[in-house]
């Protein structure tokens, strides 16, 4: 999970209006009847996918897969219906706030079942506090009491908290006795996003390995370098060292915020990448 910019979102002509009348029709609406009423204007929200999906090069703003999982949706991260958690009727208030709406795949988005034996996973309509929380019921009351557990791609300091292994499946960054709030929500979070999903585990174990074999063979260009420098070979330490360089300049391409998995990308360049000095410094350098 990277974090996403809504500030940079840009809306089609009209779509603010579009979205105004969406939200006084639902706001307007007969309770029982209110959940149909946002449904006959989902095409409001489903007009900003295109945009959305631009501000991440068409990656899941939760999991950042592309392709395997390549069947996008725009997600109300509050959910707009009922939530499965109480019997709180949604935020019908925020169907139509763009600063609600997140670009993901069905994989994140919808109710599955796990792979080989995994469990299963989906955001769905779950939306759950943490202890404290104080969920809000009408347009008036804060949001920001609400402690939400799921961590938020739009917010800056959640998505550091999901980092990934070696063999690509997503863990909590934080530490269950030292951070226990922030462990918590990511647990919740790769288990309600789907993050550890059989099909997208294996494809980011695949970028791990590649990762992990540029880091080898820079390491490896490195020594050579440095081989060939106590020889008083200048020429082909040079050659090495520019290889080693090339090779580093890879790794940091699979680490931008664009790439598919590129936070899997940082996890394992910072788990292999310490105790290397020379890799450490020209990584920094490229």
């Amino acid at each position: 999970m990277r974090h996403v910019d809504l500030a940079k979102l840009v809306m089609p002509a009209g779509w603010q209006a579009s979205a105004a009348r969406a939200s006084a029709r639902a706001a307007t609406a007969a309770p029982g009847s209110r959940s149909a009423t946002i449904a006959a204007d989902s095409g409001v929200w489903g007009s900003l996918k295109g945009p959305l999906g631009e501000l991440t090069d068409r990656k899941c703003f939760y999991c950042e897969s592309k392709q395997s999982r390549e069947d996008f949706e725009v997600d109300h991260y509050r959910p707009k219906g009922a939530t499965d958690a109480d019997d709180h009727d949604g935020y019908w208030w925020l169907a139509f706030e763009p600063t609600n709406l997140r670009f993901c795949c069905t994989f994140c988005n919808q109710r599955r079942r796990g792979m080989d034996g995994e469990p299963g996973g989906g955001k769905g309509s779950s939306f759950p506090l943490g202890p404290g929380g104080v969920r809000a019921e009408l347009t008036g009351d804060s949001l920001d009491d609400e402690w939400p557990l799921l961590l938020d791609p739009c917010a800056e300091l959640d998505p550091p908290l999901i980092a990934f292994d070696d063999l690509g499946r997503a863990v909590p960054s934080a530490s269950k006795l030292s951070e226990p709030i922030d462990f918590e929500r990511a647990c919740a979070s790769i288990r309600l996003y789907h993050l550890n999903h059989g099909l997208a585990k294996r494809r980011r174990e695949q970028k791990a390995v590649l990762v992990r074999d540029r880091i080898a063979r820079a390491s490896l260009e490195l020594n050579r370098a440095l081989r060939w420098r106590d020889k008083g070979n200048s020429a082909a330490a040079q050659i090495a060292t520019d290889s080693a360089r090339r090779t580093l300049l890879e790794i940091k391409a699979l680490q931008q915020k664009h790439e598919e998995f590129s936070s899997l990308a940082i996890s394992i360049v910072r788990q292999n990448i310490p105790g290397r000095p020379g890799l450490e410094r020209i990584l920094e350098a490229v």
